[in-house]
């Protein structure tokens, strides 16, 4: 038996584009560019067991989170979930 988790954490700010010269805020395509932001969690989770040299089953799930606040971890809302099941078979002569 095998287990392996995964946890990634990420907060992004990006603020709009603005004219060096005016100092104004730039439009992309008639838009005006707006800041963004983002906070998510991103948690895997993989379990493998190998019986015999050659068969093998791995598990696997997957969940992604966002959340409005930079490290506001209570506030997360799951946004995907992802289950995968791979079966391998080594066959002999």
């Amino acid at each position: 038996m095998f287990f392996r988790v995964i946890g990634e954490y990420r907060s992004e700010r990006q603020d709009g584009f603005y004219s060096a010269v005016s100092g104004g805020p730039l439009s992309v395509d008639g838009v005006l560019t707006q800041p963004t932001a983002f906070n998510g969690l991103q948690v895997d989770f993989l379990a493998s067991y190998e019986p015999t040299p050659g068969t093998v089953a791995f598990f696997g799930y997957g969940a992604a989170m966002q959340g409005l606040t930079a490290f506001g971890f209570s506030d997360l809302s799951r946004s995907a979930d992802g289950f995968f099941l791979k079966l391998a078979y080594l066959f002999r002569r």
